[in-house]
């Protein structure tokens, strides 16, 4: 069993000047002394039951381990951050026997916890706060420059190989949602012409002219007649097979009997 792990951890120092907050301007000035925040994508399979225990388990965790550093229940918050509120949290909470109240536009408050518990809700949040950076976190899609060159920094080896803990399926599901908001130039960024050619369609490359292909640089060409004929040989194949033949055997009925010696 992995030693259990929280997303982020959040400490705050006193004594410090504080600045105006950029994002998730109404959560900050609820925090504690301490904050065990986790954070679940806009995937639907990202938030499963028992996520919300187990976070209350890392703030208790955390507290037997920095007793002399969180003396009260009070100085320790747990916030849970997710895209939208989804049924399966909502049938979480209803089954510890807590409840959820909402506070403001993107923001609630569990109650029923040993420690206070803040739920953020990003599709809310981003609209609320009009932060194009939230929206690559959100459900909807992606329309600021910025917040695409972000995404796209960040989507750069060895930056970023997935979110973590996410099995393959899960991350290739991510990395799809988050691609799918993003405005077409932003995806193929980077990409250069005969990568996309290679990539084309089968139907495509085939309405390509020769003189177009012969154009392409050596490689691409080899790729693509590659393909087209890997495609042809297909079709012809398939073309060719006939219906599987089956073998007829005849039924006891129709078997001549056989003549006694």
């Amino acid at each position: 069993m992995e030693s259990p792990r929280a997303d982020f951890l959040i400490q705050r120092q006193e004594g410090k000047s504080r600045r105006g907050a950029t994002a998730l301007r109404r959560l900050w000035g609820r925090l504690g002394k301490v904050t065990v925040l986790e954070y679940k994508s806009p995937v639907k399979s990202s938030f499963r039951c028992g996520d919300l225990v187990r976070l209350v388990g890392y703030g208790a965790l955390y507290h037997a381990r920095h007793a002399k550093l969180v003396c009260h229940c009070d100085e320790l918050t747990l916030v849970l951050v997710v895209a939208s509120v989804t049924p399966t949290l909502v049938r979480e909470i209803e089954q510890m026997g807590w409840t959820l109240e909402t506070m403001e536009i993107g923001y609630a408050r569990i109650h029923g916890t040993m420690y206070p518990c803040f739920v953020v809700i990003i599709d809310d949040v981003c609209q609320v706060e009009r932060s194009e950076l939230l929206r690559v976190f959100s459900h909807h899609p992606v329309t600021d420059a910025r917040a695409d060159a972000w995404i796209s920094y960040w989507m750069k080896e060895p930056k970023m190989k997935g979110p973590p803990g996410f099995s393959r399926a899960e991350a290739d599901e991510f990395m799809r949602q988050v691609m799918g908001r993003l405005p077409v130039k932003t995806r193929l960024a980077g990409i250069a012409p005969e990568e996309l050619v290679v990539n084309l369609p089968l139907d495509a490359l085939r309405a390509l002219s020769n003189e177009y292909i012969q154009s392409l640089a050596p490689d691409v060409r080899r790729k693509v007649q590659q393909r087209l004929r890997t495609g042809s040989a297909k079709a012809k194949a398939a073309k060719t097979q006939g219906p599987s033949s089956t073998k007829k055997t005849a039924t006891p009925a129709s078997r001549r009997p056989r003549k006694a010696a």
